[in-house]
């Protein structure tokens, strides 16, 4: 049998605010209640706030969702490059093959999907710096292809960017900052 818990009638009627009327039991809100808390502590876990910088700073190993998020500044190497998350898997790109020796290389040590000369279909596009084409990804795929490229080959990233004020968003109207330090 369960535990009978006693709550005062304040409580309660707080309870009832966030229930779905004949179909939430104060059990089930409760549960929702809990669920946001667990949610809220897994998210402070990779979460490191900078001092005085109200930005936040994520493991970039295990980032958070980046979906309703826009680049605001990249950092490849020292260089500023330009600013949105498919460029940025372009950039590491053209970082990359100045330090790989062929096309084939490149592609072996890359997660993103590839293709020599011009390719402009299947979401892909040309790059005509590089001469290749590269698929276009997700925000989240693009963080990690361009995690993955500039911890095999030691190039420096950083990203600062913010979560558009959407409901769906990870952190509504809050800037952060994913790095790769120099290995």
């Amino acid at each position: 049998m369960s535990p009978v818990i006693r709550i005062p009638d304040s409580t309660y009627e707080r309870l009832k605010r966030f229930a779905e009327p004949f179909v939430d039991s104060p059990a089930d809100i409760i549960d929702k209640a809990l669920d946001s808390l667990e949610q809220q502590k897994e998210v402070h876990r990779h979460v490191q706030y900078t001092g005085i910088d109200s930005r936040m700073r994520f493991d970039p190993d295990d980032p958070p969702d980046l979906t309703h998020t826009r680049v605001l500044e990249v950092r490849i190497d020292g260089d500023t490059k330009k600013p949105k998350w498919n460029h940025l898997v372009r950039h590491i790109h053209g970082t990359a093959l100045k330090t790989v020796s062929s096309f084939s290389e490149l592609e072996q040590a890359s997660l993103a999907n590839l293709q020599k000369g011009v390719v402009d279909e299947r979401g892909f596009h040309y790059a005509p710096e590089l001469g290749f084409s590269i698929q276009s990804v997700s925000a989240n795929q693009a963080w990690g292809i361009t995690y993955h490229l500039a911890k095999q080959l030691g190039i420096q990233v950083e990203v600062r960017f913010e979560w558009m004020k959407k409901e769906k968003a990870a952190h509504p109207g809050a800037q952060a900052i994913l790095t790769v330090p120099h290995t």
